[in-house]
């Protein structure tokens, strides 16, 4: 991925990060770009590794050469997906660094690589969208996906206290939180039944509020879980519109699933981790057209939309894990 031409100068091959990458936008998952371990091209000690894959610990060897790295991985990343699409995506520095088997240099160290991987990283991202929208304040920032957790018995005075430490800490890195979407959530529950202006708030397609929940034991009670939230839902459900599968007359089924499975499993696999039954209504829909898709597809069945659906649930009963939301429990 880095590596050093015969003058010595670094090149960048993103081939594989692409293939990845568009592998999880086809399943309609946005990625996380986690900057570690470190290219043995930039490592200061390239003989300080980790697991049997060898991933380098060590702090790089010259700052600029870092920079230079991630600005031009940003880069090619917006280059390749557009300036709106990776906008929206979480940028993480490292993994572990509090951990001395994850990270061999300082504390310090750590601090100043965020600091240059967010500049870098947020010139190219946030300044390539502010000269789309033409705006002359170039050195206004603002920061996004951050969440913070307080203890349950702490006061809403000192959550403001901790917000306001946060917005001191990102005034030295020339960036600032949003004004709008900068807000201290109540995690009301049983055991917390106060009252605050917001109760619930949405992070990386999840909506976190309170939901009624069941106990081992069979009791109910009102726990703030995530789930896929209303916004990932209207989502989901454009993206099912968008295939006119009740169109496709000239397909068969398997045709259909071959098209459709790779994107559903993606939104199992990572809406489907919490409270899964809320993912159910958007995934059910899938059904729906279907059975109309069996209406256009079959003389006989056009117009009887029970019998269409009778036609698709034998087929269920006889391949139940043609569609991936079929081996899901989500049967016509």
């Amino acid at each position: 991925m880095v590596y050093r031409d015969e003058a010595g100068r670094l090149r960048y091959n993103f081939d594989r990060i692409d293939a990845i990458y568009d592998q999880l936008l086809d399943m309609g998952i946005r990625p996380i770009v986690e900057l570690s371990f470190m290219p043995a091209a930039l490592a200061r000690d390239p003989e300080q590794s980790v697991f049997t894959y060898r991933g380098i610990i060590s702090p790089p060897a010259h700052w600029e050469e870092w920079r230079e790295f991630v600005a031009s991985l940003a880069t090619h990343l917006v280059q390749r997906n557009g300036i709106d699409e990776v906008a929206q995506w979480a940028f993480e520095v490292w993994n572990e660094p509090n951990l001395e088997v994850f990270w061999s240099g300082t504390q310090e160290e750590y601090l100043r690589l965020y600091d240059e991987s967010v500049r870098a990283a947020r010139h190219v991202v946030v300044d390539g969208r502010m000269r789309r929208l033409r705006c002359t304040f170039r050195q206004r920032r603002c920061t996004d996906r951050l969440r913070l957790h307080t203890h349950q018995r702490r006061s809403a005075r000192q959550a403001m206290y901790v917000r306001d430490a946060i917005a001191r800490r990102l005034a030295e890195c020339r960036l600032e939180m949003h004004a709008e979407k900068t807000r201290i959530v109540y995690c009301k529950d049983s055991d917390r039944t106060g009252s605050y202006e917001h109760e619930r708030f949405d992070f990386l397609g999840y909506g976190f509020r309170p939901r009624l929940s069941k106990s081992r034991t069979g009791k109910r009670f009102v726990n703030f879980t995530p789930a896929v939230s209303d916004e990932a839902v209207k989502e989901i459900g454009q993206r099912i519109r968008n295939w006119h599968l009740h169109k496709r007359s000239d397909e068969t089924l398997s045709d259909l699933a071959l098209m459709a499975n790779a994107t559903v499993r993606g939104w199992i696999n990572y809406y489907g981790r919490f409270c899964p039954s809320e993912l159910h209504p958007p995934l059910r829909r899938i059904n729906e057209y279907l059975i109309r898709w069996a209406e256009r597809k079959h003389k006989r069945l056009l117009g009887r939309t029970q019998r269409a659906h009778d036609f698709l649930a034998d087929v269920a009963r006889r391949e139940p894990s043609l569609f991936a939301h079929w081996r899901y429990g989500l049967r016509p």
